[in-house]
């Protein structure tokens, strides 16, 4: 398991990344502390030594699912990593792309427009050898992103465009 995704889960718990408000649609209080034990549960499960894969995997989908449920308050500001991101993630450094295909697509479905989703949706569909859908989120990363950003992601997004586009 690669320690960037531990650490992306980490980040979001120390940083408190949903943000409880009592107005509209906002979610409760409750419901921010469950996810975020459930993100805690990830950690621990990691730092005890215990089947990370097996324990990790439950805990990513029961908080994904439950913060999929929460509405932030539109002028609150979104999660840091969502947890469907992060399952996304999880699965892709696991080999499981159509797994990871699935949770980034949710997330973008949910919060459209997220660098990391469409880059990992893209990538995902690549390790999976469906070119048109990763030629698709590539564009799609490309349409959100600065033209002259500098960022490996679009680099790699230019290349595989232009060796699959014509395909």
């Amino acid at each position: 398991m690669n320690t960037n995704v531990l650490f992306k889960t980490f980040v979001i718990i120390c940083m408190g990344s949903l943000t409880c408000k009592t107005k509209s649609n906002a979610p409760s209080a409750e419901a921010i502390n469950a996810i975020d034990m459930k993100r805690g549960e990830i950690v621990m499960c990691g730092s005890e030594g215990k089947n990370f894969g097996d324990a990790a995997t439950i805990r990513m989908i029961e908080a994904s699912s439950m913060e999929d449920l929460t509405q932030k308050h539109p002028v609150t500001p979104g999660e840091v990593f969502p947890t469907r991101e992060l399952l996304g993630d999880m699965w892709l450094e696991w080999n499981y792309e159509d797994e990871a295909l699935r949770a980034y697509e949710l997330n973008i479905n949910l919060r459209p427009n997220r660098f990391n989703s469409l880059f990992g949706a893209a990538l995902a569909s690549e390790k999976s050898g469906k070119w048109d859908k990763a030629v698709s989120y590539y564009k799609q990363l490309l349409s959100i992103a600065e033209p002259t950003s500098s960022r490996p992601e679009i680099a790699k997004a230019k290349s595989f465009i232009e060796k699959h586009d014509a395909m």
